[in-house]
């Protein structure tokens, strides 16, 4: 199955070398080959297995008085940590509250009134606007 590409966790499956078709692999060269050639769907399965936020939109509401940020989990596991929080440009903190595993919400922030155009500041030009996604504390 290794040289069509499927991944395998048995590393009799995961290589075409005939010296990996049993459990143990009795070569220390062979073994490396067969991590090698499937260490990228290892990674893909870790990377995938936890949480993942994503701000997928920002954008100002109608009235201009809310910033409104779509995120998504694309993970496949339910958010674990407690404290997180989106900030956009160092000024706003954003909480966000336990996303299931692939889970998209919406949500709508009150903008301090200390800004006069917060449209400017924070959409005036696309590599200005600083979004950050940080974890703190997990959950017990």
């Amino acid at each position: 199955m290794g040289h069509v590409g499927i991944p395998s966790i048995c590393p009799e499956i995961g290589s075409d070398n005939i010296f990996s078709y049993d459990f143990i692999i009795p070569f220390r060269r062979v073994v490396w080959d067969v991590i090698q050639k499937n260490i990228n769907w290892l990674e893909h399965t870790y990377d995938k297995i936890g949480t993942q936020l994503n701000v997928t939109d920002v954008h100002l509401s109608k009235d201009k008085q809310h910033l409104v940020l779509t995120v998504r989990n694309q993970g496949l596991s339910d958010q674990v940590v407690k404290h997180t929080y989106i900030t956009v440009n160092n000024d706003i903190k954003v909480p966000i509250k336990n996303l299931k595993a692939r889970e998209t919400i919406e949500i709508e922030v009150d903008l301090p009134k200390h800004k006069e155009s917060w449209s400017e500041y924070i959409f005036g030009s696309k590599k200005d606007m600083k979004i950050e996604v940080k974890y703190y504390e997990f959950a017990t």
